[in-house]
């Protein structure tokens, strides 16, 4: 009966509040997705969070809203940016977020902010999907110029620079990096 489950969820809320043990929010977690009482579960999460300031209960409550609802998820996201705005992995979550519900533009500009400050290969990547997206050539060509600077040895930045120029029916520019990429993957 879901009725019971959802009661063990309450339960565990009210046990968390005496305790404050966050295994508590997991053990939560798990019976309120297994079960399928995500709503209870979100309505119990937020209650802990609004009275307890539970940081670790709004990281719940991020994972569980990310592929549930989206307009809840992009709150918990900006609440937890405002304790930590230079936070990598959630400034890259809300750029995923907002890239899934096609608000490209709001996902390019988290992740030209923070590229200023981290560099990481799954970033560019992630930015030339979203200038493609915004049919962006020469953004696409800078990050691939980019890839290539800050990651020689990876292959990635010259075949994503290659196919860019084909697919911009700019052929001798493809056969340049073709030629370069030869010298250094045979």
């Amino acid at each position: 009966d879901l009725g019971n489950w959802s009661e063990l969820v309450q339960l565990y809320s009210q046990i968390y509040f005496i305790t404050k043990d966050d295994n508590l929010l997991n053990q939560m977690q798990e019976v309120g997705i297994s079960t399928d009482n995500i709503d209870i579960l979100i309505r119990y999460l937020e209650e802990i969070y609004n009275k307890d300031d539970s940081q670790h209960a709004l990281n719940i409550l991020v994972g569980i809203t990310f592929d549930y609802d989206s307009i809840l998820c992009e709150k918990y996201l900006l609440e937890l940016l405002d304790l930590n705005s230079n936070d990598f992995e959630l400034n890259v979550l809300l750029a995923q977020l907002y890239f899934n519900n096609s608000k490209y533009n709001l996902s390019i500009n988290i992740l030209e902010k923070i590229s200023e400050n981290f560099d990481s290969i799954e970033l560019y990547k992630l930015m030339l999907l979203i200038y493609r997206k915004l049919n962006n050539s020469m953004m696409q060509i800078e990050v691939c110029n980019h890839m290539i600077k800050n990651y020689p040895n990876n292959k990635f930045g010259y075949d994503a620079l290659i196919l860019l120029y084909i697919n911009e029916k700019e052929y001798d520019k493809a056969m340049e990096i073709i030629t370069t990429v030869k010298k250094y993957f045979p």
